[in-house]
């Protein structure tokens, strides 16, 4: 595959709350065995159960040898992400630009 229009894609809603958790894990079950974009740029409210669910998806992601990583990732969910302590090797992410 050849960049990231060869990979699956997933938009992220505005509200990672404990009500998306499940939705979030069945979209990205049904993308698991690709290589998978999530894009980021709506999250303005992100909870530690969705950031749990896309940390399993990363290390799954990992250990099936897919890429995984989130593209234009808000300053909430960037946010988010360093309360939880998650590093750049555990959630790879690209913050969004201005």
């Amino acid at each position: 595959m050849d960049g990231e229009n060869d990979m699956a894609q997933l938009m992220l809603p505005g509200r990672l709350d404990p009500g998306a958790a499940q939705p979030l894990l069945e979209s990205l079950l049904a993308l698991r065995g690709s290589p998978l974009v999530i894009n980021a740029t709506e999250v303005d409210h992100a909870t530690t159960l969705c950031m749990q669910v896309l940390l399993a998806s990363a290390a799954a992601w990992k250990a099936d040898g897919f890429a995984f990583r989130i593209a234009d990732a808000s300053a909430q969910f960037v946010e988010a992400a360093g309360l939880l302590g998650l590093s750049h090797q555990q959630l790879p992410m690209e913050p969004k630009t201005p």
